[in-house]
């Protein structure tokens, strides 16, 4: 993982703590007079009368539950105010109900059912907001209201009235917490992703389970906030897009914890996840060909999730306290947080109170997942070094400490590399040697010596473009294609240039020079270079032995 892999990381960190920065700031402080839909609105939940059937409830106030048989239909009625603001419109919420509004026995709106023909699409719940005839103030009010979902049947929820706009806005304003939430997590879900790309070398691929909960538990909790309809009108995403990732929800989970926490088991994960993810096509299903509704099947989903919500913590307490796993103690805090609120959750919805469903759990995602981010970051970091770490002996194993070279691992690798790649094409081997080099240490120093060998380097690297130190004054090049003629030039030009850096020292600089061709298809490089060797040798010994 290289450096600009880490400011990619830390960019994204610090993107996520500025949002949610400017979120704090902007619900700290500052007045409203630049909002849109300023007008107020009403409510109009005292004085209801409530029947059905031959039941009959005087002077509700609204919300009204009461459990009834599903198709049967309930009537609300009062008379509306006698003052009423122009372009008045009522807003009430259709829970998975059919909804018919009348104004002095005259039809105004009548809401439909999900069509079963070709495909039964869920049920949805969705805000109906009504227009008002003008005339309407002082006369009665007829709401009837009849749903095909048993839980939603006897459900009579609130009603508002007021300027159209103003209604949405209030809509979106009363669920804002659970929007700013959502489009969190989502946010930090694909910027997760993205992070997860540019760190796919760690060991295990955390960063990217972390990605998918976090985007499938913000889908979940924006359609939860009762604002779907503000994005699109779509019945089956409205209706349904809230049990689809309730069912996919747990998959990245389990997959974060075989792969961090719980590796042991690894193989016993396959399990839960197909069951999560085949519940997934099971409900969709049976919805989309009318043999149950999402509501009722999803409830074999949210058991399943509790029983593998049990199963995990009851096999983390395990690993924490036999096997002393300090990721399953690390893991255990963080569920247990998740735990409590997913416990109050499945409550609700078993008790069918729906008004309450993500009340808790967006608060406890949020912290359970911040903790996840968190430990896994830290974990990011520490893989950074030591990737860095890796990184630094993998060059220091290549390379030669005092020239900045390639050493003889990397010649020898280069040489397996050129060979395996470079087919019929004629390699030249080159080989250097310092003259003089022990006088130059005997007389000068080695710190001088040094400079010498470090001299000789810049030299070959810049003549011949390719240079290794294979010995303590061996140089080493290999070169393609390289002709008689192209080498004679090359070593001109390398005495000429040692020769006018020796007008500045005071000892004798030169070198050595040995070369042979070898043709990786027919040639053995051992040879190759006792060849070379040889001609070194020769060049060496035809020189005068000199005096420093």
């Amino acid at each position: 993982m290289d450096h600009k892999k880490t400011n990619i990381l830390g960019i994204c960190i610090s993107l996520v703590v500025l949002i949610g920065f400017v979120v704090i700031l902007s619900q700290s402080g500052g007045n409203s007079e630049l909002k849109l839909a300023d007008s107020p609105i009403y409510s109009l939940n005292d004085g209801w009368e409530i029947s059905h059937m031959d039941s009959l409830h005087q002077n509700i106030t609204l919300p009204f539950k009461e459990k009834l048989p599903a198709m049967e239909i309930i009537y609300a009625k009062r008379i509306l105010p006698d003052v009423l603001p122009e372009n008045t419109s009522l807003r009430l919420r259709a829970s998975m109900q059919k909804i018919s509004i009348l104004i002095d026995e005259k039809l105004i709106y009548e809401g439909q059912l999900a069509p079963s023909e070709p495909i039964h699409f869920p049920e949805a719940s969705v805000w109906v907001i009504v227009p008002l005839p003008n005339d309407s103030q002082g006369k009665p009010i007829t709401v009837l209201i009849q749903s095909p979902i048993r839980a939603f049947s006897g459900i009579v929820n609130t009603i508002y009235y007021g300027e159209s706009d103003a209604l949405l806005y209030d809509t979106f304003n009363e669920n804002k917490l659970s929007v700013i939430i959502a489009f969190i997590l989502i946010l930090v879900g694909i910027m997760s992703f993205i992070v997860s790309m540019f760190v796919r070398n760690l060991s295990d691929r955390r960063i990217f389970y972390l990605s998918l909960f976090a985007t499938f538990v913000g889908i979940w909790l924006l359609s939860e906030a009762k604002v779907m309809q503000f994005f699109t009108g779509n019945r089956l995403i409205i209706g349904g897009i809230s049990y689809m990732v309730i069912s996919l929800i747990p998959v990245p989970l389990l997959l974060y914890l075989r792969d961090t926490t719980l590796q042991a088991y690894s193989k016993y994960f396959f399990i839960p996840i197909a069951i999560f993810i085949s519940s997934f096509f099971i409900n969709l299903g049976l919805q989309l060909f009318g043999i149950c509704h999402y509501i009722q099947s999803i409830s074999v989903t949210n058991t399943l999730m509790f029983l593998t919500m049990l199963l995990i913590i009851i096999v983390l307490f395990y690993e924490a306290i036999h096997r002393k796993n300090q990721a399953a103690k690390k893991f255990l805090l963080s569920l247990g947080i998740m735990a409590v609120v997913l416990t109050f959750e499945l409550y609700d919805y078993f008790t069918e109170n729906y008004y309450s469903i993500s009340k808790y759990t967006r608060f406890g995602i949020l912290i359970f997942f911040s903790l996840l981010v968190i430990d896994s970051f830290k974990y990011i970091n520490i893989m950074i070094t030591k990737q860095s770490e890796t990184n630094l002996y993998e060059k220091l194993a290549y390379v030669d400490i005092l020239t900045g070279a390639n050493n003889r691992t990397a010649f020898e690798r280069d040489i397996h590399n050129t060979v395996r790649e470079s087919f019929d094409i004629p390699i030249r081997l080159i080989l250097f040697d310092i003259d003089n080099l022990k006088l130059i240490n005997d007389n000068y120093g080695h710190k001088v010596g040094d400079l010498a060998i470090m001299s000789t380097y810049e030299c070959i690297q810049s003549t011949f473009n390719s240079c290794y130190r294979i010995g303590g004054d061996e140089f080493a090049s290999l070169l393609q294609n390289c002709s008689d003629i192209e080498l004679n030039e090359k070593i001109v030009d390398l005495r000429k240039m040692m020769m006018n850096k020796s007008k500045y020292l005071p000892y004798n600089y030169e070198l050595s020079v040995g070369d042979a061709i070898f043709n990786p298809t027919i040639d053995d490089f051992d040879k190759c270079f006792e060849i070379a060797d040889q001609k070194l040798y020769i060049d060496k010994k035809n020189k005068p032995v000199l005096h420093v």
